[in-house]
């Protein structure tokens, strides 16, 4: 091999290698950290997440009426504007 084919290789140097790792290393240190908190969040969720059930389920133990056997209120609507006829060419039909 003559100095010409040499001039298309680039050249790796120590110090390349030693930035590189040591940029893999913060990159895994810093996702070791994000993994971390992110179970820590997890946790705190469901541990919330089980209080609440919990908190619901003496709710519902300790209610008078179930939930099924709500009655229905209704109200009436009110607007704000009258309402218009419709208009003369309008089709209507009834509902």
């Amino acid at each position: 091999m003559n100095n010409n084919e040499m001039l298309d290789v680039p050249q790796v140097g120590s110090q390349d290698v030693v930035a590189e790792e040591e940029s893999v290393l913060s990159r895994q240190n810093e996702l070791r950290e994000d993994n971390a908190d992110l179970r820590a969040s997890a946790l705190w969720w469901k541990t919330l997440y089980e209080e609440a059930q919990r908190r619901y389920m003496d709710l519902e133990k300790t209610l008078p009426v179930r939930i099924d056997d709500r009655v229905e209120i209704g109200f009436p609507v009110r607007t704000s504007t009258a309402a218009r006829p419709p208009r003369v060419a309008a089709p209507t039909r009834a509902l």
